[in-house]
């Protein structure tokens, strides 16, 4: 099958923490009203070429009740009264924008919602950063990607952090056959981050690897041991399973 970009997809195996019956129900409701046009999405296979220096992900546009809704589910809450805002924005993910957030319910536990729904933190219990540990993963490593064989069509990944007032934002790039591309990058807004970035299809056996770090208010990584700063290489086609973080 041919999507709008002239991307095979095939097949799709996903690397994912958890995956249960209510995330699918809840995955499905988000996605009925939160993509957007997709005309400030930058292209799929951006960051395989050499543009931009910075894709910035958070875009002006606001989150809504409705939008907070769409992301409560029961247990965890049953209305707006029942959950405190803790991180709120819009980003622009591959084919549109979508809400972003973290709530927090009256009995302290976190939901994480975006496009593909919402979820619980993979951490257990969770342990937010602080002055010594100014980076903690929420959730450390959300993969999806399509294969024709051993090419890689497509991908995508996503990351939750914790950070202490020091990280001003999130990054992360893909490194493809040497050649390095623009940044994907998200603010940190109340003591949280999440970065999105994808991939469009690459030559069949291209070498990908993802590299992330935090950044300061004056642009300098800040010094933690949370998240791997080295590029890790992205063996999905391979045949080989993959953990990042």
């Amino acid at each position: 099958m041919t999507d709008d970009l002239g991307i095979r997809h095939p097949g799709r195996r996903e690397a994912a923490v958890a995956a249960a019956v209510a995330a699918l129900l809840v995955m499905v409701s988000w996605l009925a009203g939160q993509l957007g046009d997709g005309n400030q999405t930058p292209d799929a296979g951006l960051a395989a070429s050499v543009g931009a220096d910075v894709n910035e992900l958070d875009v002006a546009a606001t989150v809504t009740d409705d939008d907070i809704r769409a992301c409560l589910t029961r247990p965890f809450a049953r209305s707006l009264d029942e959950v405190s805002v803790l991180y709120s924005t819009v980003q622009l993910v591959e084919g549109g924008q979508t809400p972003v957030l973290i709530l927090e319910n009256t009995t302290g536990e976190l939901r994480l919602c975006d496009v593909n729904g919402g979820d619980a933190p993979s951490m257990a219990p969770v342990e937010l950063a602080n002055a010594g540990t100014p980076v903690r993963y929420l959730s450390n490593g959300r993969m999806t990607w399509d294969c024709d064989g051993t090419k890689l069509s497509g991908f995508q990944v996503t990351n939750w952090y914790s950070v202490a007032p020091v990280v001003d934002r999130a990054e992360l790039r893909f490194i493809i056959d040497g050649t390095t591309g623009p940044w994907f990058s998200a603010r940190a807004q109340g003591g949280f981050v999440r970065v999105h970035g994808w991939l469009g299809e690459q030559t069949d056996g291209a070498k990908v690897k993802l590299e992330s770090r935090l950044l300061d208010a004056n642009g300098d990584a800040v010094a933690q041991t949370e998240v791997p700063t080295d590029p890790q290489p992205i063996m999905a086609c391979d045949g080989r399973s993959i953990q990042i973080g």
